[in-house]
């Protein structure tokens, strides 16, 4: 059972999410929130990160997030992690960019794999 990986928000449906490339001061405050504060982020979370810097990329977005997600008020550590993985996905996806975060918010919620998406990959890869 050590080597199996938890999800870090239990109780979450959808994909499990894992703490892999995410920095280690947001893991540390997810680590140490009350359970509670463990819900995934709202369309209001994405503007309010958006209104701290004029991002130009994704990956602007996760750096940010990853640095400072652990010590917004708008945001718990959870919210934060369900961010960082959602664009990290559309980076990876080749998603062009949006300075609009009511866009980023939908891309970002569109290109979450749903749970059996990732079991079909697995079969598909072996």
């Amino acid at each position: 059972m050590a080597n199996e990986q938890q999800n870090p928000l239990p109780g979450k449906q959808g994909p499990e999410l894992s703490f892999q490339g995410i920095s280690p001061s947001l893991r540390a405050a997810d680590e140490d929130q009350n359970r509670k504060d463990e819900k995934d982020y709202a369309e209001s979370d994405v503007a309010e990160v958006y209104k701290q810097e004029n991002f130009h990329s994704w990956g602007q977005v996760v750096q940010w997030l990853e640095k400072n997600g652990a010590n917004q008020w708008h945001l718990t550590p959870g919210e934060a992690i369900h961010m960082v993985h959602d664009f990290k996905r559309l980076e990876q996806d080749n998603v062009p960019f949006t300075p609009d975060p009511k866009k980023a918010y939908m891309e970002a919620k569109e290109h979450r794999p749903h749970p059996n998406q990732q079991e079909i990959k697995k079969l598909e890869h072996e």
